[in-house]
């Protein structure tokens, strides 16, 4: 099943986010980007967290980064 991008709706803004955890070095990566309807990149960000996460959490970490 093949999926692609779709830009926001007009005078909107989407965030994208992913998350890797390693468990075994208890780090998690997240990262985001930040496009407008004209698929413009508006931000993005990326960081290390040291500490053992879910994958969730992980995910709720890099959506309140992405608000910021």
């Amino acid at each position: 099943m093949a999926c692609c991008w779709q830009a926001p709706p007009s005078r909107r803004l989407k965030l994208n986010i992913d998350a890797s955890v390693r468990t075994s070095e208890c780090r998690v990566a997240i990262g985001g980007v930040i496009c407008d309807h004209w698929r413009v990149v508006v931000a993005a960000f990326s960081k290390t967290l040291v500490g053992k996460f879910s994958v969730d959490d992980a995910k709720t970490l890099t959506v309140r980064e992405g608000g910021k």
